[in-house]
C-alpha cells in the first residue's frame, strides 16, 4: 500500500512538474496565432519586445499600435483621419499550471493577464493613475477550454472648449469559450454627457454567443453566433426611450451549405415632445444565402483591405461579385421577411413582408438578370399591414403636416387649429383609400394585403395589372 502512495505522489509530483512546459508552449503558440492574426488585419500592428519564460511563469512585453484611419470600418472617415495613433505597451503576466489558484480556476494550463496601460491616451481621457485603460484574465483548462475576464477602467473625456463632457462608468465582461461553445456577457452601468447637452444611458448589456473555437474564429471561418446589445434607459432634453434591444443572429444550414441572418431592433417606449410610442418592433431576415458567395465576398473584403485599397475599390469589387455570383446565389431560392410593428394610445400597426425567388433550376444568363419580366416571374412576394384607425390617422397626420411645412396659412394656426385640420383631411383621405380598394376595412382596422406569384399581382384579393 505504501509502495502504490509513493508511486502515486510521484505521478503527480511528475505532473505538477511537467505540466508548466506543456502549458508554456500553449500558451506561446496561441499567443502567436493571434498576433499573427492581428498583424494581418489593416490598422494593426504588435511587436513583442521581451518574452521572460520560467519554469512556472512568463513575463512578456508587447508594442500595440493602432491607427483607426486604416481600419477598414473607418476607410475615409475624415474623424478617423484626424485621430492620433495609438502606440502603447502591453504587459502580459502568466502563470504555468496545473496549480493556478486563479479567480477562474484553481486548475489549469495558464492564467494570463494583460495589461494596456494605453498612457498616451491620458492627455485625452482621465481615468485612475493607479490603473491601467483596460485589463484583460485569460485562463486555459486542463482540457483546453478558456475563460476570460476583461475590464474597462472609468474615464471621462472633456472638449477642449470644456462645454461638453463625457463619462463613462467602466465596463466589466465574463466569458467562456469551451470546445466549438463561446459564451459571453458584459455590462456598463451608465455613459453620460453634461454641459451644452444632457444625455444618459443606462444599463447597457451585452451578451455574445458562437459555435466556433479559436482556431476557426481566427481563420474566419463561417460559424453560428448571437450578438445582443441590451439598453435600460436614453433620457436627454429632448428625446427619452426605455427598454432598448439590437439583436443580429446567424444560423449555419450545413446539409444545404447555406446561412440565414436576422436582424432585431426593439424600443420598450420613446417620448418625443408630445408623441409617445410603445412595443417598437423592427425584424429583418435573409434565409438561404449560399456559403460559396458568402465566403467569396468575406475573402474578397480582407484581400482588398490588406492590399491597402480604399473603400470605393472595395466597393466596386463588392459589386462585380455580387455580379458574377447572382446565379448562385439564385439557386438556392434565398427568401427575405421584414416584419415591424408599434404602438400609440390611439392604436396600433403590425406589417409583415414575406418573399423569396424561387423555381430557378436551370443556369442564368446576365440578360435573364436584366429583364424585369424574369423577376416577376420568379418572385413571390406577400405583404399584409394592418392598423387601428387611430394609428392610421396618426401616420396620415405625419404626411400631410410634412407636405404643409411651407404653407404660410398652416403655420400660422394654432396647434390645436392644425390638429383639426390635419384630423379632418386624413378622414377624408382615408376614406378615399377605402372606396377605391386600397384599403380595407376590416373589424375596425384598416388593412392593405398585397401578393405577387409568378407575375400575377393582386391587392386586397383584386388583380392589378402590371
Amino acid at each position: 500500500m505504501k509502495k502504490l502512495l509513493l508511486v502515486g505522489a510521484v505521478v503527480i509530483a511528475g505532473a505538477v512538474v511537467a505540466t508548466p512546459k506543456y502549458a508554456s508552449s500553449r500558451f506561446e503558440q496561441q499567443m502567436q496565432d493571434v498576433i499573427a492574426q492581428l498583424n494581418s488585419t489593416p490598422g494593426y500592428k504588435v511587436t513583442i519586445l521581451s518574452n521572460e519564460q520560467g519554469w512556472f511563469s512568463a513575463k512578456t512585453q508587447l508594442a500595440l499600435e493602432l491607427d483607426m484611419a486604416s481600419l477598414p470600418q473607418f476607410a475615409n472617415d475624415p474623424i478617423a483621419e484626424s485621430l492620433p495613433q495609438l502606440h502603447t505597451d502591453v504587459t502580459l503576466n502568466t502563470t504555468f499550471g496545473p496549480l493556478l489558484f486563479d479567480e477562474n480556476a484553481l486548475l489549469g494550463l495558464y492564467s494570463s493577464s494583460a495589461e494596456i496601460a494605453a498612457e498616451p491616451l491620458r492627455q485625452y481621457l482621465t481615468w485612475d493613475a493607479d490603473k491601467p485603460l483596460a485589463k484583460l484574465v485569460v485562463t486555459s483548462s486542463l482540457t483546453n477550454s478558456l475563460y476570460v475576464h476583461d475590464e474597462l477602467a472609468a474615464a471621462s473625456f472633456s472638449d477642449d472648449t470644456g462645454r461638453v463632457t463625457f463619462k463613462f462608468s467602466g465596463y466589466e465582461g465574463n466569458g467562456s469559450w469551451a470546445g466549438k461553445t463561446l459564451n459571453y456577457s458584459g455590462s456598463s452601468d451608465s455613459l453620460t454627457s453634461e454641459g451644452e447637452f444632457d444625455a444618459a444611458i443606462k444599463d447597457i448589456k451585452l451578451e455574445l454567443t458562437a459555435e466556433t473555437d479559436l482556431a476557426g474564429a481566427l481563420a474566419g471561418d463561417l460559424y453560428a453566433s448571437s450578438t445582443t446589445v441590451t439598453v435600460g434607459s436614453f433620457t436627454s432634453d429632448y428625446f427619452n426611450a426605455a427598454k432598448l434591444l439590437i439583436k443580429a443572429a446567424n444560423t449555419i444550414d450545413t446539409a444545404k451549405d447555406t446561412s440565414s441572418i436576422q436582424m432585431r431592433y426593439e424600443l420598450g417606449e420613446a417620448h418625443y415632445q408630445d408623441i409617445t410610442l410603445n412595443n417598437m418592433m423592427l425584424s429583418m431576415g435573409i434565409d438561404d444565402i449560399d456559403n460559396g458567395f458568402l465566403r467569396d465576398f468575406q475573402q474578397l473584403i480582407e484581400d482588398g483591405y490588406r492590399a491597402g485599397h480604399d473603400t470605393d475599390e472595395v466597393q466596386m469589387q463588392m459589386f462585380s461579385l455580387i455580379e458574377n455570383k447572382l446565379p448562385e446565389l439564385l439557386k438556392k431560392s434565398p427568401q427575405m421577411n421584414v416584419e415591424l410593428g408599434a404602438e400609440i394610445p390611439e392604436g396600433k400597426l403590425t406589417a409583415k413582408l414575406d418573399s423569396s425567388i424561387a423555381e430557378i433550376n436551370q443556369p442564368l444568363t446576365q440578360q435573364q438578370l436584366g429583364d424585369k419580366f424574369f423577376w416577376l416571374q420568379h418572385l413571390k412576394a406577400h405583404l399584409n399591414a394592418e392598423a387601428d384607425k387611430g394609428m392610421a390617422t396618426f401616420i396620415s397626420n405625419m404626411v400631410l403636416k410634412e407636405q404643409l411645412a411651407y404653407s404660410a396659412q398652416f403655420a400660422q394656426m394654432s396647434p390645436d387649429e392644425q390638429k383639426q385640420m390635419l384630423d379632418s383631411q386624413s378622414s377624408t383621405v382615408l376614406e378615399q383609400l377605402v372606396q377605391t380598394g386600397m384599403l380595407q376595412e376590416k373589424d375596425g382596422k384598416l388593412v392593405l394585403e398585397a401578393a405577387l406569384d409568378q407575375g400575377n399581382a393582386t391587392l386586397n384579393g383584386n388583380a392589378i395589372p402590371l
